[in-house]
Formats: structure tokens, sequence, C-alpha cells
């Protein structure tokens, strides 16, 4: 679930549009006390306590509260995201009491996310994809690891299938230690693109954290019955 503010909420709070449209609210919770109420309470729970029947829009919006400021959340369930829609300064009785004058936002068709929202809260692959091997690549190293000699396949990235092989031999009463990658091309049987340069460097380093990338040794013959295969890319690490 990610927590955004429309452009017209930080207009709202006085905070840059240019600089902050495209972030999570995680990433500038110290921005304004009203952007750590908000993630603070909606990282808890997409909803509210209190909701609030707007004049125009038949969606459920929630209030948030903290201190005189006041503000509707709502939750775009198909995206999985909370947005905060807007927020003013609570002044019962007033026209521009916050209540009020999000409720002709409502009426003017000017309260919920607009297509810059949308543009500015989608994400791009790079991010994606860093997320997922975030998620998938310790896997595959936590089985190589515990199958020292024997070939670990995966899906890392969500977009990428791998092989690992860690192999151990005791030399003199020292261990020594050689871990072999292997990389299908392409990513996917059924996508021809090539693998960007910078995912196979975040993937690698994913894969071998504690591995310095000149120590890389790219090229041989995964150790496997057969060899390598048509099109891997091939990487061993000895530390």
């Amino acid at each position: 679930m990610r927590l955004r503010l429309t452009r017209a909420a930080l207009n709202d709070l006085g905070l840059s549009a240019r600089d902050l449209s495209r972030l999570d609210a995680r990433d500038y919770v110290d921005a304004h006390p009203v952007v750590a109420k908000f993630v603070e309470l909606r990282s808890q729970s997409p909803t509210g306590q209190e909701s609030t029947l707007l004049p125009a829009t038949p969606r459920t919006v929630w209030n948030l509260h903290c201190d005189r400021w006041r503000g509707f959340t709502w939750h775009d369930e198909h995206e999985d995201i909370v947005w905060l829609l807007g927020v003013g300064w609570h002044e019962s009785g007033s026209r521009e009491d916050a209540y009020a004058v999000l409720k002709r936002r409502d009426e003017d068709d000017a309260l919920l996310p607009v297509v810059e929202d949308y543009e500015d809260a989608e994400r791009d692959d790079v991010e994606l994809f860093l997320e997922a091997l975030q998620q998938t690549a310790p896997r595959v190293l936590e089985q190589a690891s515990a199958q020292p000699g024997q070939e670990v396949r995966g899906e890392v990235g969500n977009c990428v299938f791998v092989a690992m092989l860690i192999e151990r031999v005791d030399v003199d009463g020292t261990e020594l230690r050689e871990t072999w990658v292997g990389i299908e091309m392409p990513p996917h049987p059924s996508d021809d693109r090539p693998l960007p340069v910078e995912w196979l460097t975040y993937l690698l380093a994913a894969l071998l954290p504690d591995a310095n990338g000149d120590s890389l040794r790219w090229g041989g013959t995964f150790p496997r019955p057969g060899g390598s295969r048509s099109a891997e890319i091939v990487v061993s690490w000895a530390p």
C-alpha cells in the first residue's frame, strides 16, 4: 500500500509539488505535521474512524485530524494507494473551514486525484525491479548457501531466471569457496529485449552482496553436467 498526497494537498500545506509529487509520503514524513499524522494513521489502516458524505462524489472519504488541521483521505483500492486529497484549517461555521472548502472542491470535480497525480504515482521499471529483487534474490542465495555443490535455480526480480551454485573445497584445513551465477538471456523466453546493463549490476549486487565488482570473473563454464546453457551469462566470484 502506498501513501500519497495529491498536488492539491501539497499546495494546501505549502509544500513543493515539483519536489515531492513523485514521492511516497513516507519519504518526506517530517515535512509537515499533517504528513506525519497521515503516514502514522494510514500506515495502520487505509481507512479511518470518521467518514464524510461528499456532496457530489459517491466515494467514501475519511477525515484526518491534526491539531486544527482537517483533511480528507481516500483509499483507491484498485491501485492500492491511500490519497490525502486536501487539507485546510478548521474554523467552525466559516466559509473557509476545511470541510467547507473541500466539499466545494468536490462539487467542482476537483477533489479526487487528477491525471497528473496518477502520472506522478507511476512507478518506473527500475523501481519495481529493485523492489522485487530485494524480495527474491536473498531466497536464491540462502538456498544455494544451504546446498553447497548443488545448482539452485530461481526467478529474481520477477523477470530474470538465474542459476546459482556455491562450491566449497577444504585445502589444508582452509575452506575455499567459489560462487557461480548463471543468468539466462533473454530474461523471459517470451521477451527478446536485452537486460539493461545497470539491471545486471543490481542483480549481481543482490546475489553476491559481499563481492567487489572488480573481483568478479566473467565467462567460464558453469559447473553443471553439460556446462553452460545457450545465451547464459556466467559470472563467478571467489573471496
